[in-house]
């Protein structure tokens, strides 16, 4: 059970950078997101169908 939620917590944060990446020609914008869980929530989202 531990290890499928890390398995998820990477899934999600490799999602995260990957949206961070996306933003990367708008470093405010990405900052900004970084900060914000509501970006997390629409990568993990959108990463997981």
């Amino acid at each position: 059970m531990h290890e499928n939620a890390a398995l998820k917590r990477g899934t999600s944060q490799r999602s995260v950078l990957a949206c961070i990446g996306m933003r990367s020609q708008h470093p405010k914008a990405a900052a900004i997101a970084l900060r914000e869980s509501f970006h997390f929530a629409v990568c993990g989202n959108f990463a997981s169908g």
